[in-house]
């Protein structure tokens, strides 16, 4: 398929599995989404098919070249909108920076506490019960034992200097 076919098709793809929100001025795309809510579109390029995200074949098809290691970044934050006017480039930084001056950062740019932090290996449930077992007299070390944990992290815990509850 040549280049300019290719960008017929792709735009009448766009334009077949998106609708306008008169409320927002989005373009939304109701067509197959990433886990993310991305829009996705199955391309082929010089004979071998991606998936290319449709945000930026949207780009593409209004401005041309994206670059190297760019991103296109939506004023609207809305993933799934593919109207031009709303997409911008921009670095990982700027995505970033955009990202936090909106407020989009999960936690407000905060760090996550408690069950929010990705990485918790403990919900707030457990935590309570730690804390209730070390009121009791019950040592930190058979605590950690029976959970398969460090004692000092489950001290840390007993003392309120880990696991902050969440709010």
């Amino acid at each position: 398929m040549q280049i300019d076919q290719m960008k017929i098709s792709v735009a009448k793809r766009l334009q077949k599995y998106s609708v306008r929100n008169q409320e927002t001025g989005c373009l939304e795309w109701h067509g197959y989404k990433d886990i993310y809510g991305y829009g996705i579109l199955l391309v082929s390029i010089d004979g071998i098919k991606k998936n290319k995200k449709a945000h930026r074949l949207s780009y593409e098809q209004a401005y041309g070249d994206i670059g190297e290691g760019k991103f296109v970044c939506h004023k609207c934050d809305v993933r799934n909108c593919i109207e031009p006017s709303h997409l911008f480039i921009g670095t990982a930084a700027d995505n970033n920076r955009d990202m936090m001056n909106k407020g989009r950062f999960k936690s407000g740019g905060k760090p996550h506490h408690g069950e929010k932090n990705p990485k918790a290996k403990l919900t707030q449930q457990q935590v309570d019960g730690i804390r209730i077992l070390c009121k009791f007299g019950i040592s930190g070390r058979s605590i950690a034992k029976s959970l398969h944990m460090n004692a000092s992290t489950i001290q840390r815990i007993a003392s309120g200097k880990n696991w902050i509850r969440n709010v």
